[in-house]
């Protein structure tokens, strides 16, 4: 388990190798997850689960609130995956 359903996260992570899963509705996490309890600093929505040996690289909110702000075009991104996992897409 990579993450776990309702504990506090303060990490985003980005997978760079393996897979992994989403333990609500089985979905398959994209390259990157925690992103909503980083940014509302609320328990966590999903359990993700490895199905390999993965690699992530982990930001604290402190450190991915400095990257979106040098790198603008991040957060477009991430926003453009949001709205598509809320989509259903």
């Amino acid at each position: 388990m990579i993450v776990k359903d309702g504990t506090l996260g303060h990490t985003l992570f980005v997978l760079t190798d393996g897979k992994a899963r989403v333990q609500k509705g089985n979905r398959t996490p994209g390259e990157f997850f925690g992103e909503i309890a980083v940014l509302d600093r609320r328990p966590r929505t999903a359990s993700v689960v490895a199905d390999s040996p993965v690699t992530c690289l982990v930001l604290h909110r402190e450190d991915l609130r400095k990257v979106l702000a040098e790198e603008p075009q991040i957060a477009w991104s991430m926003l453009i995956a949001l709205a598509s996992r809320l989509r259903g897409d």
